[in-house]
């Protein structure tokens, strides 16, 4: 069965909330660890090309590269000669880069049958290429080049030393295998290749990289993913690693890896009240770099609800992102979450996607699926993460799919000032200035969704009041959600006819921390909100919980929850059928 690619977006990622859990049976004496918070980076992120189950993602990064300046009578040609394995001229056109080692910019040039020319301003610069040969691909590179000074620089595919991870699980195949260098400049990471060299295997397809000697500024890194066999599906187990060396490219770029020191995730993938499928995948984030990075994920399916054991190399940060829906038979209706955790060390740590309750999320300042911004020029961009699950720091996707419909109004001091036909986002043609005197504003969603793999979040009426004057930088609106936790079962459950404890927080658009409320006030209802009932919401030791009683026949529980944070802005928000009874 065919499945669709997944890509993950930048958005933080927590594991399970609460004190360190135990497993049961044989292991019943390892302590489970839930991953650091890591809140989310600013880089927006988009698919640039899809390969099956492969995803390069763009990341275009916060620091860019300031304007090339104009032709200076310094600028020195350079001649640039690319030279393949067998020792003769690269064959057809090849892209190389120079690399200002002080402003991080590039300049791309073609070599032409292994002859490219490129115009320099003075400066020190690495140069670098991907030479392509029959049966293998060398990632040449040659940092400190001084311009003046250099006429002619070398890149030779015959220098390359064979690049290569072994990993100590005999039955685990690698599916995906990238390889790319992070040059430090002065003003940053560059990244070379910016779409890392790809293929399925370095032991089926020979990658070749040129050692660069000891303090050269630059680190290698190889990121691969494993199955069971080898295999796209039905794998109990996922290894997700990042290898290399810091500083340099050694002459034995070789790396094995144990799997007594990466991190074990023990990962709960819950169904929304119906069978589905899923398919998750992550990839490494290792900075702000200067141009923007792409980097391949690998997504592995999963039937819901699952549980399975996913290995990553800790230390690091990295980004994942899920995608679910019935069956992978129509990509037009998948939902996908997003979220970024870092593992610290090896050892055991726990994970959990898609849990209900669900509704809208801010899971920090800098979230890129989840924006909602006021411009310089007094517009709004709104982008809001509506079906997110209950872990802290996940966010759903920003998309409408088919089965989602609804509306987003934006009033100014009482008055419609621009309004979509879409829930959660307003689409290029829908406009408007706000008024550049302080205002009070009203931000409405009205959003149903009815699709076949969640019975879950099928009516959802939020809105939000807050004030808001012309700024010269891009500012957070200042919105709130309410969030909830509880326990479940996969099916995303609790049981009817006994208490059910729900943990309450808010995320606010305008901070990554939670903010506290002056007030909080949730109500219950279970028949749909036709009717609805008062709960007490309690505060001790930090943490705000509500007891509900859900009544014996009841098949459903909606929320609705009311919200102001100290600067009086507030939310009044409402989802129809949070999680399910049974």
């Amino acid at each position: 069965m065919r499945r669709p690619t997944i890509v993950a977006g930048l958005i933080a990622l927590v594991a399970l909330a609460g004190s360190a859990a135990v497993l049961s049976g044989a292991d019943a004496s390892t302590v489970i660890a839930t991953p650091a918070v890591s809140w989310p980076v600013r880089e927006p992120v988009r698919i640039v090309q899809r390969d099956g189950n492969r995803a390069l993602v763009q990341v275009v990064m916060a620091r860019t590269a300031g304007p090339r300046a104009a032709r200076a009578a310094a600028e020195q040609r350079v001649d640039v000669l690319l030279t393949d394995r067998s020792g003769r001229p690269a064959r057809g056109d090849v892209e190389a880069v120079a690399i200002d080692l002080t402003t991080g910019q590039q300049y791309f040039m073609t070599a032409t049958e292994g002859h490219g020319i490129v115009d320099l301003p003075e400066g020190h610069y690495a140069f670098g290429t991907v030479i392509v040969d029959a049966d293998s691909m060398t990632l040449a590179y040659q940092p400190n080049v001084s311009v003046p000074g250099t006429g002619t620089v070398s890149l030779d595919a015959r220098l390359g030393r064979r690049a290569g991870v072994s990993l100590d699980d005999p039955s685990a195949r690698p599916v995906l295998a990238t390889a790319f260098v992070v040059q430090h400049t002065q003003a940053g990471l560059v990244a070379f290749p910016s779409s890392p060299v790809r293929v399925e295997d370095f032991q089926r397809t020979p990658v070749f990289v040129t050692p660069t000697g000891a303090g050269a500024g630059v680190d290698l890194r190889l990121q691969t993913v494993w199955t069971r066999n080898g295999t796209d599906g039905a794998s109990p187990y996922v290894y997700t690693l990042l290898s290399g060396t810091s500083g340099a490219v050694p002459s034995n770029p070789d790396y094995a890896v144990r799997r007594a020191d990466l991190a074990k995730v023990l990962t709960r993938y819950d169904a929304q009240g119906a069978e589905g499928a899923a398919t998750e995948g992550a990839f490494a984030h290792l900075g702000s770099f200067v141009g923007g990075f792409n980097a391949w994920s690998y997504s592995v399916p999963v039937a819901l609800p699952a549980t399975r054991i996913e290995y990553f190399t800790p230390g690091l940060t990295w980004v994942a992102g899920l995608a679910y829906g019935k069956d992978s038979s129509d990509l037009t209706t998948w939902e996908e979450m997003f979220a970024e955790a870092t593992y610290p060390r090896s050892g055991l740590f726990q994970q959990a996607w898609n849990s209900a309750p669900y509704g809208p999320a801010f899971p920090g300042t800098a979230s890129t699926f989840t924006v909602a911004v006021r411009q310089p020029d007094d517009t709004v961009s709104a982008a809001l993460s509506l079906y997110s699950d209950a872990r802290p720091g996940h966010a759903s996707g920003a998309r409408t799919y088919a089965g989602v419909t609804g509306t987003t109004e934006l009033y100014e001091n009482g008055k419609l000032l621009m309004s979509s036909g879409q829930p959660g986002t307003f689409g290029k043609d829908a406009t408007a200035a706000l008024s550049s005197r302080p205002g009070t504003y009203r931000l409405s969603v009205r959003a149903h969704r009815d699709v076949t793999f969640s019975r879950y979040a099928t009516d959802q009426r939020i809105d939000w009041t807050f004030s808001s004057q012309h700024t010269a930088t891009q500012q957070n609106l200042p919105l709130l959600a309410v969030r909830y936790q509880t326990t479940l079962d996969p099916y995303g459950r609790a049981r009817a006819g006994r208490p059910c404890v729900v943990n309450i927080w808010l995320e606010a658009n305008s901070a990554p921390q939670q903010t506290s409320a002056t007030t909080t006030a949730v109500r219950a209802s279970y028949d749909d909100g036709k009717t609805w009932q008062q709960i007490q919401v309690v505060t001790a030791d930090g943490q705000t919980r509500a007891i509900l009683a859900p009544p014996r026949a009841a098949k459903f529980v909606s929320l609705r929850a009311t919200a102001r944070d100290q600067a009086g802005n507030s939310v009044d928000q409402t989802v129809i059928r949070a999680f399910g009874l049974t």
